[in-house]
């Protein structure tokens, strides 16, 4: 077999499906894809990004709960010819942690467990455009670690066995309604390509969870970005003004706190952090939304040209409307959750949202079984 070191693993990020470039504002750097780490350790507070699953309920209706199942994305790109050795841990591992360091992955990981949740790393392989796949297709690689031995297991997943996996992590077939506009991964495109006759859709994704160093949620963040196409001044920007268009992404994250809540026996707050990407707007908005998707509070901040003084703010501020009484706006008490068992939130309508602009929902259920999930190849080579 002819195997090759000329790889790469990364953190994968958006990308336009038209080829275009994904606008940043210079004054805060990618800070969606993590804060700086100073910036984080002056609050005592951890970030991580992940994506997540919902067991739909069958039937009418969107209502589910949260999946113990646990995805950290990552990207695999082979420069050469050859296949990866995923037993030669000098190779594989090293470049492994190079990009996510141990301490991340300890501390990943633990958080997760605290909570009761299944956290795996899922390498993707860089498909470079061609989605030309038969069903035994080597398309990723699924990481966990195991705290024992310090060791990364590892299984490759062929196509086929990750589109069943897709469709039983979600307790039914889905739907997408509209385009995935940007992607980080081309095999996400993919899927939302042939998503019509398989059903199998990549999971929607929490874009930063803050927790303390006693494993504890402190925030969950969405980020909305506004670009020169919105007309609307960034003080303007609301989450109220996207939610029908949306409903299905919020409701996705309210399930997943409404899962942590019960389980730290406490409320979880949730913010969404407006930002611009337009030449001169540099403020930042916050809103607090409430367990019934309803705004609990919002501020409005300028923010200067350095990009980790602008994360600290950033936090600074969540922190500060986080910790705020949590009686939503306009409303003379509080709006309780719709609960059933643990992790459950009902919803008029919802489903699932791929970031980017592509939307799934729920397939309405079939009279034919399921398809079975597929086996996991033997881990080498991949």
């Amino acid at each position: 077999m002819n195997y090759t070191e000329e790889y790469a693993i990364y953190t994968p990020t958006l990308k336009s499906g038209e080829g275009w470039p994904v606008k940043i504002n210079p004054s805060l750097g990618n800070f969606t894809y993590g804060f700086d780490r100073s910036a984080l350790e002056a609050f005592g507070l951890c970030a991580v990004s992940f994506c997540f699953f919902v067991l739909w309920d069958k039937g009418p209706g969107l209502s589910g709960r949260l999946n113990s199942e646990i995805w950290l994305k990552k990207e695999l790109s082979i420069r050469g010819p050859g296949q990866i050795n995923l037993g030669d841990r000098s190779c594989f591992d090293r470049k492994f942690f190079a990009d996510e360091p141990l301490s991340a992955v300890v501390s990943k990981d633990a958080f997760f467990r605290a909570h009761g949740l299944r956290p795996s790393y899922i390498v993707i392989r860089d498909l470079k455009g061609d989605f030309a796949l038969r069903g035994d297709k080597k398309v990723a690689v699924l990481l966990t670690y195991d705290a024992s031995s310090g060791a990364l297991q590892k299984k490759s997943v062929t196509l086929e066995a990750l589109q069943a996996r897709l469709v039983k992590n979600s307790n039914k077939k889905m739907k997408i309604n509209k385009p995935l506009n940007y992607y980080e991964t081309d095999l996400e495109k993919y899927l939302q390509i042939t998503c019509k006759d398989t059903g199998a859709l990549f999971p929607g994704d929490c874009d930063m969870l803050l927790y303390d160093r006693q494993n504890l949620c402190r925030c969950i963040l969405e980020f909305k970005k506004t670009t020169q196409r919105d007309a609307t001044p960034l003080e303007g920007q609301s989450f109220l003004r996207h939610i029908d268009r949306d409903r299905s992404k919020y409701t996705r994250l309210n399930i997943l706190r409404t899962a942590l809540a019960e389980r730290e026996g406490r409320a979880i707050p949730f913010a969404t952090v407006f930002y611009s990407v337009k030449a001169g707007e540099n403020k930042i908005k916050i809103e607090r939304i409430g367990p019934s998707l309803q705004l609990e509070g919002a501020c409005t901040f300028a923010i200067g040209p350095d990009p980790v003084e602008n994360q600290r703010l950033i936090l600074q501020k969540t922190m500060e409307i986080c910790s705020r009484p949590t009686f939503p706006i306009g409303f003379p008490g509080r709006h309780p959750p719709r609960r059933g068992r643990a992790g459950r939130t009902g919803a008029p309508c919802g489903g699932e949202r791929v970031k980017g602009g592509g939307e799934a929902l729920p397939e309405k259920p079939a009279q034919k079984k399921a398809r079975p999930e597929g086996s996991f190849l033997p881990a080498s080579p991949f």
